[in-house]
C-alpha cells in the first residue's frame, strides 16, 4: 500500500468519524473524534487535492514511460545512423582507391603512348634521313 494511500485512508476515516459522531452513531465503547465544520472542509479539501495528486502522478508515470521508450527509439536510430555513416566511409575510401588505381592506369598508359608516339615519329625521321641521304647521292 502507497503513501499516498494510507494518507487518503486515514483521512477517510477522520472524515466518517466525524459524520458518525454528528449522527450520534457512536459506540459508547469506542473512542469519539469530533472535528469543527472548518477543520472537516479542509480534510475534505485535502482529500480532493490528494486525489488530484494522485491522477497527476498517474499521468507522468504514463508521460516518463513514454519518454523513456522515445529514447530508446532515439537510440536505435542513432545506432543506425553511426553505421549508415561508416559504411559511406568506406564507400567513399573504397572510391578513392578506385579513382587512384584508375589515374595511375590512366598515366601509365598515357606514358606508353607518348613512348610509342616518339618511337614512331623517330622511325619515320630515321627512314625520312635514309631516303634523303640515299637521294643526294
Amino acid at each position: 500500500m502507497s503513501l499516498l494511500t494510507k494518507v487518503l485512508a486515514a483521512l477517510l476515516l477522520l472524515v466518517l468519524s466525524y459524520a458518525f459522531c454528528e449522527a450520534g452513531e457512536v459506540k459508547s465503547n469506542e473512542p469519539i473524534i469530533c472535528f469543527t465544520e472548518e477543520t472537516a472542509s479542509r480534510m475534505v479539501v485535502e482529500i480532493e487535492r490528494c486525489r488530484i495528486t494522485a491522477k497527476q502522478i498517474e499521468l507522468l508515470a504514463k508521460e516518463n514511460e513514454e519518454l523513456r521508450k522515445q529514447v530508446e527509439y532515439l537510440k536505435t536510430i542513432v545506432e543506425l545512423q553511426g553505421k549508415e555513416l561508416e559504411t559511406s566511409r568506406q564507400t567513399i575510401e573504397n572510391l578513392r582507391k578506385i579513382i587512384d588505381y584508375q589515374s595511375e592506369a590512366h598515366k601509365k598508359l598515357h606514358r606508353e603512348s607518348i613512348l610509342d608516339k616518339v618511337k614512331e615519329n623517330s622511325l619515320f625521321l630515321s627512314i625520312g634521313i635514309l631516303i634523303g641521304v640515299a637521294a643526294s647521292l
